[in-house]
């Protein structure tokens, strides 16, 4: 090492050095300058032109004052950001001519990204949600909303290819919310990082919306059929939702008579083979009958953590 150099070290670096692999990147990050000075210089540049140094200053601080207009969007806490969230949202899907995918990714998805979808008016788009509730306290009542919400919006309107899903184990494997647009070859179109979920966007913080550079949405592409392939739980397929007429104002329906499922009925129900079927039937009743609610709820806490994990690891 240079004599002017010196090593600022930490025990995140040194576990990071462990990694054989990693040691020379590690030493990179660790290396600093004693002499505090830093000298620059442009190559192909006119050196003896006085102007020179004067014309890049002077670009230099027109760019600051007048940076290039991006597709990233800052919008402040309260009803007006949250009213041009839901604006620029549902013109999203209407930037793409081309788009034949849409993801949209969230570890907290609730209700409101599905109302989304038919807002969106563009049925020949596929639209793939993906959610990761295993990690809360309330999982299994979010998983019963989610799929509530979505069999009576598309119950009532026909036409939209929706698929849900969940992170099949009971680990974080998505942080970020992501919304990315993909054309019918499976290539990027577009693609946006959030900050916060569709939910709760502007309502205690503002929300950020920044665009994500076509090279690193090829990284999260990739990441991203990782996962479909081994980790993930189909929840609610629309191909498996009865569908009617579309009506021209969408409502939600009035409850009708649900008969309760008792405690055993439970248990047999989702001991079968298609138990996210089974789960949607009894969450549904569950939802609109306070003794099925009951049940599944003493249902619950009479199986262990192991046998729940067990039955809800078969595929939908």
């Amino acid at each position: 090492m240079n004599q002017e150099d010196a090593i600022i070290s930490s025990p995140k670096l040194e576990r990071l050095r462990k990694e054989t692999r990693l040691i020379r990147n590690v030493d990179e990050i660790a290396k600093i300058k004693l002499n505090g000075h830093s000298t620059s210089s442009i190559i192909g540049s006119n050196s003896s032109d006085k102007w020179a140094s004067t014309i890049q200053l002077i670009e230099a601080r027109w760019n600051l004052r007048h940076p290039k207009k991006s597709n990233s969007i800052f919008l402040p806490q309260g009803w007006d950001g949250q009213i041009s969230f839901y604006l620029w949202l549902k013109d999203l899907p209407h930037k793409y001519e081309t788009a034949s995918h849409i993801f949209i990714i969230d570890p907290y998805l609730e209700e409101e990204a599905i109302r989304f979808i038919p807002r969106f008016e563009r049925r020949e788009i596929k639209y793939t949600l993906i959610a990761n509730t295993k990690i809360l306290e309330n999982s299994l009542e979010r998983v019963a909303n989610i799929c509530q919400c979505a069999d009576q919006i598309f119950s009532l309107i026909s036409g939209y290819d929706v698929e849900i899903y969940d992170v099949a184990k009971d680990k974080q494997l998505i942080h970020d919310r992501y919304i990315l647009v993909m054309d019918s070859d499976g290539l990027f179109l577009g693609g946006y990082h959030l900050s916060n979920s569709i939910q709760m966007a502007n309502k205690n913080y503002p929300l950020l919306i920044t665009e994500i550079p076509s090279d690193i949405a090829a990284e999260i592409q990739n990441w991203l059929s990782g996962i479909l392939d081994s980790s993930l739980d189909k929840i609610w397929d629309s191909k498996k939702c009865e569908t009617q007429e579309p009506s021209a104002t969408i409502s939600i329906p009035e409850k009708i008579d649900y008969l309760p499922i008792g405690k055993d009925d439970i248990i047999q129900k989702l001991s079968t083979a298609d138990v996210w079927d089974a789960w949607r039937i009894i969450s549904k009743n569950a939802y609109n009958n306070s003794e099925t609610s009951s049940n599944l709820e003493s249902s619950a806490s009479s199986l262990s953590e192991e046998t729940w994990i067990e039955m809800f690891a078969r595929r939908y």
